[in-house]
């Protein structure tokens, strides 16, 4: 809400603002996360706010995944999740074909399902509640998947929309993205889990010095930081970039991206963090920890007999 808050004012005193019906509708979409179900409001006022809505209707389909996570396991849950993409593919072109009405499709919460339901068994498997394959935590697969999904997507633009190769290669794009990501971030956490056991383990055997225990690398340690403010981050980086291009340098542009577009982004999205995100998770840890443990001691006991299902 503050984000929105910050784009409006900045669209206020830039461009200005015009109370028509339009942007009256745009907003209560945007407040109601319902703007990624329309092309006119997706990306009306931060390119980067639809996602946001993708985020809350998931969660909402967080209820049906889970129910059908649990009554045919993981195999057929994620099947199913492919083909609901599928047939808001399908769904979208038989609208425009009958009414030439357009609807978001890669904006859409169905099409990002699969996506979503391995972000959630990725997280079971972290917990122990499901056993994944070796091979999906392997670099090499997830590398390839990744270069496989960031290939189709360069040569989308460069085919023809009417052709099946466009059709399947929309189709297949983000779920090999998300499968890609999915492998190698599980190949990162079992790696530094492998790593801090290990350490754990000659701590145990041998007496070690407070200078040789396990430390975070430096490099994880660095990116964690910035994964700290990350959502700040995104929510604020179109706005400073929009704005950081008013004051024009003598820089040849990618200097000028590196030297300062990327520092002054980094810059504005902690101090959005610390002023605007912070306060609020504060008082959230406040609020709900007592909540949170009587949620893990549920969640614990839960664990054998999900298990055994």
């Amino acid at each position: 809400l503050i984000a929105l808050a910050l784009f409006l004012g900045m669209m206020a005193l830039s461009t200005g603002i015009d109370l028509t019906h339009f942007f009256i509708y745009d907003l209560v979409m945007h407040l109601l996360m319902l703007h990624n179900l329309d092309p006119a409001t997706c990306y009306s006022i931060n390119g980067v706010f639809w996602t946001l809505a993708v985020e809350e209707q998931l969660y909402l389909a967080y209820v049906l995944l889970l129910f059908l996570r649990k009554r045919w396991g993981w195999g057929p849950t994620l099947i199913i999740c492919v083909l609901a993409r599928v047939a808001w593919f399908y769904l979208s072109h038989v609208v425009w074909l009958t009414t030439g009405a357009g609807i978001p499709v890669p904006e859409a919460a169905l099409s990002h399902w699969f996506t979503w339901a391995l972000g959630a068994m990725a997280v079971e498997a972290w917990f122990g509640l499901v056993r994944l394959p070796k091979w999906c935590s392997n670099f090499w697969i997830g590398s390839a998947a990744v270069i496989a999904g960031a290939a189709i997507s360069d040569l989308l633009p460069q085919m023809s929309k009417d052709t099946p190769f466009h059709s399947a290669g929309w189709l297949l794009m983000h779920p090999l993205l998300g499968f890609g990501f999915f492998v190698l971030v599980n190949g990162a956490v079992g790696w530094e889990r492998r790593r801090q056991q290990a350490h754990e383990a000659a701590e145990s055997s041998v007496a070690v010095t407070s200078e040789r225990r396990w430390r975070v690398p430096a490099l994880v340690n660095a990116a964690a930081t910035l994964g700290l403010f990350s959502y700040s981050l995104y929510l604020t980086h179109e706005l400073v970039i929009m704005q950081a291009w008013r004051f024009p340098t003598r820089l040849p542009p990618m200097l000028h991206t590196l030297l300062f577009l990327v520092p002054l982004t980094v810059v504005f999205a902690w101090v959005f963090f610390n002023w605007c995100e912070k306060p609020y998770m504060k008082q959230s840890t406040r609020s709900v920890s007592k909540e949170r443990e009587q949620g893990e001691e549920i969640f614990h006991k839960a664990i054998p007999a999900m298990e055994e299902v």
